[in-house]
């Protein structure tokens, strides 16, 4: 650790709860080690959207009050929900489906018709 970056810090040692030279036994590793566990299930868990941060923005939708953590997610939801838009039509022969977000028709195409 540097010091000198952090003058204020003071470096702490964690004591365990036995000497060094003592092999504990299993009841005594399972207390010592439950007790960690305990600590750590009480602190809030982490995912992908809440990692790093103390609070998220959130983007409700006007329409239906869905929440958004990008506002890009909540227009594409705006767009594949509310409008009647379907700009994405499938060229396949005899099939007339249309569809709102050009992904949704990549997914079409490969699964129905089995083509990439």
């Amino acid at each position: 650790m540097v010091q000198e970056n952090f003058p204020d810090a003071t470096p702490t040692i964690a004591s365990a709860p036995f000497p060094a030279s003592r092999i504990m036994t299993i009841d005594e590793l399972t207390v010592f080690l439950m007790h960690d566990i305990q600590d750590i299930m009480k602190m809030p868990h982490l995912n992908d959207r809440n990692a790093g941060t103390a609070q998220r923005t959130t983007f409700p939708c006007p329409s239906c009050g869905s929440h958004f953590y990008r506002p890009q997610e909540r227009r594409r939801h705006i767009i594949s929900r509310h409008t009647k838009a379907r700009d994405y039509h499938c060229t396949h022969e005899s099939c007339h489906r249309s569809f709102a977000r050009s992904d949704v028709l990549k997914r079409h195409r490969r699964n129905v018709h089995r083509l990439m």
